[in-house]
C-alpha cells in the first residue's frame, strides 16, 4: 500500500480525495487537507503519526469526520468554516497539542479517568473557533482534572457533557453550553486580556473552589 510521510518544515496542502491507504505520518510541517473550500481529503489507514514539529491540518468549509486516532506529540489545527467531528472511540486518539483558529472541532465521545491528548499539552481557541466539547470527559480527566492548558484566546468552549479543566486562562473567551465544568481540587484559573470574559455555563464547586486570577485589564 501507498502512505504519505511529511518531512521538512514546508507545507503540503491536499485538494483531491486522495485514495493512498497505506501509514500517513508527519514528521514535520503541515499536511492540510483542503484550503478552504470542500475537497481534500487526508487517505490512509490506521494511525496518524504526528512528531512534535509536525502538524495536522483541516481546512473545509462543510462537515467533516475523523474517526481515526492521532498519535504523537504534533498539532491537531482546525482551520476554514466547517465542523470537524472527532469522534473515535479509543481512550488515547488526540495529540498533544489542539488548536481551533477557525469553525468547529467537535469531540463527540468521551472517557472518564486517563488522558485522550498524548502528554502534558496545549488546547487554543482562538477568535473565530469553537471547541464542542459534546460528550462527558471529552478529552479524559476525573476528578483530578486533565494535564492540558486550556486558553480561550477570544474563542467559545462549548460545554455539553460535564468536563474537569485544571488550568484555564480566558482571553476575551466565551465558555457556555447546556453542562457544566467541575472544578477540581487542585485548579489554576485565569481571566486576562483587555476584552471581557464571559462564562454563561455552569461552575460546579462541588469538588473544589475554582482558584480564580483576575488581570487588571482596565
Amino acid at each position: 500500500s501507498t502512505g504519505l510521510l511529511k518531512n521538512g518544515n514546508g507545507k503540503v496542502t491536499l485538494l483531491n480525495n486522495n485514495t493512498n491507504t497505506g501509514v500517513v505520518t508527519i514528521n514535520a510541517g503541515t499536511v492540510a487537507v483542503g484550503n478552504g473550500g470542500t475537497t481534500g481529503a487526508l487517505g490512509g489507514s490506521g494511525d496518524i503519526a504526528t512528531a512534535a514539529a509536525g502538524t495536522l491540518e483541516f481546512n473545509r468549509s462543510d462537515a467533516q469526520t475523523l474517526n481515526r486516532v492521532i498519535t504523537g506529540t504534533g498539532t491537531l489545527l482546525k482551520k476554514g468554516t466547517g465542523t470537524l467531528n472527532a469522534s473515535s472511540g479509543t481512550t488515547l486518539f488526540l495529540p498533544t497539542n489542539l488548536t481551533v483558529d477557525q469553525g468547529t472541532l467537535q469531540i463527540s465521545t468521551g472517557a472518564f479517568s486517563g488522558n485522550r491528548m498524548n502528554g502534558v499539552g496545549q488546547v487554543v481557541v482562538n477568535s473565530t473557533g469553537t471547541l464542542l466539547l459534546s460528550s462527558a470527559h471529552s478529552l479524559g480527566g476525573d476528578n483530578n482534572g486533565v494535564s492540558e492548558q486550556f486558553t480561550i484566546n477570544g474563542g467559545t468552549l462549548t460545554v455539553n457533557g460535564e468536563q474537569y479543566l485544571t488550568k484555564l486562562t480566558l482571553n476575551g473567551g466565551l465558555i457556555n453550553g447546556s453542562n457544566e465544568i467541575r472544578v477540581p481540587a487542585s485548579n489554576d484559573y485565569t481571566v486576562s486580556g483587555s476584552t471581557p470574559s464571559v462564562i454563561s455555563a455552569r461552575v460546579n464547586q462541588g469538588f473544589s473552589s475554582p482558584n480564580w486570577k483576575v488581570a487588571d485589564v482596565t
